[in-house]
Formats: C-alpha cells, sequence, structure tokens
C-alpha cells in the first residue's frame, strides 16, 4: 500500500479527462485573485443544496448556492479543514474558537464559542443534537455552556476513536498488554451519557463504524477481517467476513462502503447477518482509495473512483448498473484541482488549480 500522504497528493494532482458528450458547464466562476488557486477543501452541505470551498493557506472561504451564485465569509481566523463534522441537516465546522453551522439553503449559523471545551476533533451527532467535548464530555449543541455529561471514561488516549450516531456514541480504546493485543468497545446512550455495554475484543481494531443502528451492530476491522458486535445484548457475532487484503471503510449517508484491495464492496445489514456486495472490481494496478463522502452520491448510484495503471492515474466517473455494479460513464480529464460529487443530483463540482475557476458540472 502507498503511503497515505502521497495518496493524498494524488488525489489532489492527478490529472481530470473529461468528455465533453456528458459533461456540460452548469455555473462558473472565476475566484478572486487573492485566492491564488490554494484551495483546500471543496465540498457539498449533506444534501446539496449549498457548496463550500476553502483556503486555509488564504484565510478565504467561499459559499456557492445551487443557482452559481457565490458568497464570500467573512471568517477569522479560516475553517479548520482538520474539524469539520456531517449531520443529516448541516455541515459544523470550526474557526478558531467559533463552531458554525452550514445549512443547505447556504445560510451560515453562528453556534457558539467552543474552545477549549472541544477537542482536536469534531463529533457530531447524525442529528446534530450533541457534541462530543476535548474531555470526553456530552454538550448539548446550542448550550455548549451548559453542564456537561462526563463518559465514563478513564484518562485519555491517543488511540481512542469515537462515532456518533443518532442515539448511540461509540467508542475504540487499544488496551494490549505485552501478552496479548486487545482493544475496549463501549457505547454510549446520548440522552443521558449512560453505558450501553462494553467488551474487550482479541486484536487491535483498526476502525468501527455504527453499522446498523437500528438493531444494534457495530462493525470493526481487526487485519484483514471485519467483525461485529452487538452492543444491546453485548454479544460477539460468530459470523465474519474475511478479505485478502487491507480493509478500508467508510460510511456515509447510511451507506458503507469497503475498499479491500482492487475491489470496491457495500457492506449491507439484512436480517440477522451481515453482506459483502461487490459493487466493483478493477483491472489496473491499483485503486486509489476512494472512501471519501465527496466520491459517492447519497443513493449509492453515482461515484469517482480514480486508479493508477502503471505511472499514470486514471479517473472516472462511474455509475451503477442494473446488477448494482459500477459502470464507467466518463472519463474526467479537468487537469489537477479539487472534485466533489453532488450528493443528490447529476453534478459535480471542480476547482482548477490551472485558473484559479471553479466550474458545476452536470451529467
Amino acid at each position: 500500500m502507498m503511503n497515505p500522504l502521497f495518496l493524498a497528493l494524488i488525489l489532489c494532482f492527478f490529472s481530470f479527462g473529461l468528455s465533453a458528450d456528458q459533461l456540460t458547464i452548469k455555473h462558473e466562476n472565476m475566484m478572486p485573485k487573492t485566492l491564488d488557486a490554494k484551495v483546500s477543501y471543496l465540498g457539498y452541505s449533506p444534501n446539496g443544496g449549498a457548496l463550500l470551498l476553502s483556503s486555509f493557506v488564504r484565510k478565504e472561504a467561499f459559499v456557492v448556492a445551487s443557482d452559481g451564485s457565490l458568497k464570500a465569509l467573512a471568517l477569522t481566523p479560516a475553517v479548520d479543514e482538520q474539524r469539520m463534522a456531517y449531520t443529516d441537516e448541516a455541515l459544523y465546522f470550526l474557526a478558531g474558537s467559533q463552531l458554525y453551522k452550514l445549512l443547505d439553503n447556504g445560510e451560515l449559523l453562528s453556534i457558539n464559542q467552543a474552545e477549549p471545551a472541544l477537542g482536536y476533533d469534531l463529533d457530531v451527532s447524525r442529528s446534530g443534537h450533541y457534541v462530543l467535548s476535548g474531555n470526553y464530555e456530552l454538550l448539548r449543541i446550542n448550550s455548549l455552556d451548559a453542564a456537561a455529561r462526563m463518559l465514563n471514561v478513564s484518562g485519555v488516549h491517543p488511540s481512542d476513536d469515537f462515532t456518533m450516531g443518532y442515539e448511540v456514541l461509540s467508542m475504540q480504546r487499544e488496551v494490549s498488554t505485552w501478552l496479548s493485543d486487545k482493544t475496549l468497545l463501549r457505547a454510549w446512550k446520548l440522552a443521558d451519557a449512560q453505558t450501553i455495554n462494553d467488551i474487550e475484543v482479541r486484536g487491535k481494531v483498526r476502525t468501527h463504524i455504527i453499522l446498523n443502528e437500528a438493531e444494534f451492530i457495530i462493525a470493526y476491522i481487526v487485519g484483514d477481517t471485519v467483525r461485529f458486535w452487538n452492543y444491546k445484548t453485548n454479544t460477539l457475532l460468530k459470523q465474519q467476513l474475511e478479505f485478502g487484503n487491507d480493509i478500508s471503510l467508510g460510511k456515509w449517508n447510511n451507506k458503507v462502503w469497503l475498499l479491500s484491495g482492487k475491489t470496491l464492496y457495500r457492506l449491507v445489514w439484512d436480517g440477522n447477518s451481515a453482506t459483502a456486495q461487490e459493487v466493483y472490481q478493477s483491472n489496473a494496478d491499483e485503486v486509489i482509495d476512494p472512501l471519501s463522502r465527496h466520491n459517492f452520491s447519497s443513493d449509492g448510484k453515482y461515484a469517482v473512483l480514480t486508479e493508477r495503471k502503471g505511472e499514470a492515474f486514471d479517473t472516472a466517473l462511474y455509475r451503477q448498473d442494473r446488477d448494482r455494479q459500477f459502470v464507467k460513464l466518463s472519463e474526467l480529464t479537468f487537469g489537477p484541482g479539487r472534485l466533489s460529487l453532488h450528493p443528490t443530483k447529476r453534478e459535480l463540482a471542480h476547482f482548477s488549480y490551472d485558473d484559479n475557476t471553479l466550474r458545476i458540472y452536470s451529467f
């Protein structure tokens, strides 16, 4: 596997190709010269009503409405692109000590002074009601200065990783000893910060997700295996999904994507078991890890994937056919820049580093 930093550079600077008969420019905005093509983030709001473009280096940010109109955001300091959180209705981010909420209509709301209450990450519940503090406290997002509810966590550990659903918060923490590798999994109710259950599992858990909140199922990765925990009954399920390569997991819009080697899957919970549904098998040398919310539509029918063939990198737009397999719709050859797929419309946004221009395409 490639170095993650190298992969990030590839995804930022890969060369896109465009099939003119399939993609049409819908809106085009020449950005201010002060931006100088230094865009470091480009992403739609959860339902696609607004597009956020920001430059951490230039300390500038803009919102593009669905009609293509551009509005500069007066934010000082700049948008903290490492501390963002998506809920069903809004995009939350920090700018300095201020917490903001970007609505789908492009309206930007200032929530409250958040520092030093919030930590290095920004974890917000899917409902948008709760946020996790850097001291492992649950706060109501509209009253950050009110009394917090402490989670029963002893100390802070660099391996701690949290995931928020609608009504549940989960955590993984490495608790290995010199004799064996172990990981603690724990789940809490968001409503009262009370522990639902916790369990120690064998091995080092690389990541976990709330696979199905209605059925109380958490999926977690150990090595090249996906395992499952029912946090309500505190049961480790017998079923395991084994893959021959490293695994990446991503969950957006209640859909879980899994990449193993050159194969992309949808991971679904059906009845009493999980299924990995193959949706794309590459014949390239490598599939560059595409597990970002900016690469998939919310209904899962469209995706942007990048593959390496020798020294060349090819990026294309795909759509699912009747067999739920991704088939190539269009090559993308825009040149170096940032790209984001619209979550609900047949559109994609691309900011070009070459000419400092934002273009929104329909397909």
